[in-house]
């Protein structure tokens, strides 16, 4: 299958650590008391992930993005979509949305928050040069970490996260001005170092950028990722390259489609004109994903810039978080 994706190295340790992680991400902090061996509780703080797996495809004239959820709790979120402006979007995995039990009072929600947060960094294209200098990619990341940070700051118990999975990801979608799109994917990792009993200092190192389009290697122009990484997953990729049901019977039917699909499915997406490849990749998520898996698509067009083609559904956090705790709710000492 003509994939180019970074993340089929991780193995099925990766989807047994998510879950840790889902129970994991909370903070109780211990006193001695000279006649009691009680704990008190000083600060607790929770994240629900937004789990499943994100497709790019790289067309000849823009991308097409689409998010299929995998949550691990009924309401947790797929992936978030989220664009920036007429040319640009990110999608958000990970640790998303934050909030302070037992009110669930929100401390951070990169769904609403990452727009307002990368104002004013996505006027030129990232670029990474020779030395360590990022340029506006490194703004872009920095302009997350600082958020991540200061609510990670809360987590004093150990957690045990194995090295490939991190805490958050971003996958960043953009078109310079008078240049080709670029694909870039954002990776927040956590570090803590042991201070004393039951108290961790926690702190989320700098992002590490990776570019996937355009590279100096020859690729396919289709990206699939998942969070947490999977070691084999079916996607829309797969379904365009052997394609059934509905799709595989409009392929038959339409030679232009015919022809798209052939492209794609030969390693040749980037010659597809959108216009083409976003019934294709549609058809395809309305075959083989139920109505009810959450699932959003969208569409960055160099001409036309943005536009969603399958809405994301209702956001869950308000009635998540109104009737019960979150995903990565919190779990005292024992």
């Amino acid at each position: 299958m003509p994939i180019a994706s970074p993340r089929r190295r991780f193995r099925r340790l990766a989807l047994a650590a998510a879950v840790l992680l889902a129970a994991a991400i909370a903070t109780f902090a211990t006193r001695d008391h000279a006649q009691s061996n009680s704990y008190d509780k000083v600060s607790e703080i929770a994240a629900t992930l937004a789990s499943g797996q994100v497709t790019v495809i790289a067309g000849h004239d823009g991308f097409v993005v689409t998010s299929i959820g995998k949550p691990y709790e009924p309401g947790d979120p797929a992936p978030l979509i989220i664009p920036l402006s007429e040319n640009d979007l990110v999608v958000a995995l990970g640790a998303v949305d934050w909030v302070r039990p037992p009110a669930n009072h929100s401390v951070l929600n990169l769904g609403s928050e990452l727009p307002r947060l990368m104002i004013g960094v996505n006027g030129s294209a990232p670029r990474l040069s020779g030395n360590t200098n990022f340029s506006n990619l490194e703004r872009i990341g920095l302009s997350v970490l600082g958020p991540l940070r200061k609510v990670s700051s809360d987590l004093h118990a150990q957690l045990h996260l194995p090295r490939n999975l991190p805490l958050a990801e971003l996958i960043l979608v953009r078109q310079p001005i008078q240049e080709t799109g670029d694909l870039w994917d954002l990776n927040y990792w956590l570090r803590q170092t042991f201070l004393q009993e039951h108290f961790w200092q926690t702190e989320v190192e700098r992002p590490r950028y990776t570019k996937m389009f355009p590279t100096k290697e020859k690729n396919s122009g289709l990206f699939e990722l998942s969070y947490p990484p999977a070691e084999q997953s079916t996607g829309p990729v797969e379904w365009l390259t052997e394609p059934t049901g509905r799709l595989a019977q409009a392929i038959a039917a339409n030679h232009k489609l015919a022809k798209a699909q052939r492209l794609v499915a030969t390693g040749k997406a980037t010659k597809v004109k959108l216009s083409q490849l976003v019934p294709l990749v549609k058809m395809a998520i309305e075959d083989q994903v139920s109505a009810s898996t959450p699932k959003a698509m969208a569409a960055i067009n160099w001409n036309n810039g943005f536009s969603w083609i399958i809405k994301p559904p209702p956001s869950p956090y308000t009635h998540k978080h109104a009737t019960g705790r979150p995903t990565l709710g919190p779990q005292p000492h024992n």
